[in-house]
């Protein structure tokens, strides 16, 4: 990674995105052999689980099971208007209803048919592909981080079918009306990587220097923002246009029944934006500014957030507070609701 001679622009160097990056070839590789997909399991397993009669497949329990990516936890779960289907990613014991890869079926319970599948794009169970019948077909819906940023698109072929087809057949598909390089990025480490890599393993200081430490000494936002703009900075509260028309997915890790999709939250500068919807504001907000990092204050909150993609293409959204990297459910741990400002700063070049 290039040393920058401020402190500052070493933080801002740590959350540069890629999302303007040309396309690299290396990304034709993942779809096709590096994302983890067990749709060969759910081939063999179609008429036991997938399109077996409804007593049949609440009765198939749970199997670990081989597949292209992996072994697979497969298991049936009976809830009160319908089942579900689980093909698990993880191995060793870990399988995670969070693992990319990872595919969760609905069932009707008085019909047994399907309702809709997931297949999640990363580890993280808000980020995922929604397919669903429609238009007698397949229709496909992208989510991230909650947000709704794709609505609709056709995929041929019934969704029995579709769920036994490699997700490469999906992505093939739908890749002249989605960019996926938006969710996945390959072949080469960001310097949002590079940095991560250095904090961890404490080249670097334990907190991202001056960036962090006028985060935490302000008194106030309008303080801060002051301060910023003092040294140069044009820091801008997140505006009302990161909002997607689509929607937004606040089923809080559940396969809903009937998949409405609420109104996004509105952001209101001054007030902020539900702590439930912050990734998903500040992913959209990075495919329009690339190259940004976040600054978050609320009620007794404060941190920063940096989107990025690491260097196996997953996507994540780094957070750090009171000087060390955080787990973004810890950090809003009994507090979905609280109201964040975002403020974002640019990045620039040394």
């Amino acid at each position: 990674m290039r040393k920058c001679g401020v402190s500052l622009l070493i933080a801002l160097a740590f959350v540069a995105l890629a999302a303007g990056a040309e396309s690299l070839p290396s990304f034709e590789h993942f779809i096709s052999s590096g994302f983890p997909d067990n749709s060969d399991a759910r081939g063999r397993l179609f008429s036991s689980v997938i399109g077996a009669p409804r007593e049949q497949a609440v009765a198939f329990g749970e199997k670990v099971v081989p597949s292209s990516a992996g072994k697979v936890l497969v298991r049936t779960i009976k809830r009160s208007g319908d089942f579900v289907v689980e093909f698990l990613n993880g191995g060793d014991g870990a399988y995670s209803e969070s693992a990319q890869g990872s595919c969760i079926i609905q069932r009707s319970n008085d019909n047994g048919f399907l309702l809709q599948a997931r297949i999640l794009l990363q580890d993280d169970p808000t980020t995922y592909a929604r397919l669903y019948p429609g238009g007698g077909g397949t229709r496909l819906d992208i989510v991230v981080y909650g947000a709704v940023v794709k609505k609709g698109l056709t995929v041929p072929g019934m969704l029995y079918i579709v769920l036994t087809h490699p997700f490469s057949d999906i992505v093939d598909a739908t890749r002249r009306s989605f960019d996926w390089e938006s969710v996945f990025r390959l072949g080469a480490r960001s310097p949002a990587a590079d940095f991560a890599s250095d904090l961890r393993s404490g080249t670097l200081p334990s907190r991202p220097g001056h960036l962090a430490s006028v985060l935490d000494k302000a008194a106030s936002l309008d303080l801060l923002i002051a301060q910023l703009q003092a040294e140069g900075e044009k820091p801008l509260e997140l505006p009302p246009a990161a909002q997607p028309p689509a929607g937004y997915a606040d089923d809080r890790g559940e396969l809903a029944g009937k998949a409405v999709y609420a109104a996004f939250p509105a952001y209101a500068p001054g007030v902020g934006i539900p702590a439930y919807a912050l990734r998903g504001a500040i992913y959209l907000d990075a495919l329009l500014a690339p190259n940004s990092v976040y600054l978050l204050t609320g009620e007794a909150f404060r941190a920063i957030a940096a989107p990025c993609f690491d260097d196996g293409g997953k996507l994540r959204m780094a957070f750090f507070s009171a000087g060390k990297e955080s787990a973004w459910a810890d950090l809003i741990a009994s507090r979905r609701d609280l109201k964040l400002r975002v403020i974002r700063l640019a990045a620039r070049p040394d």
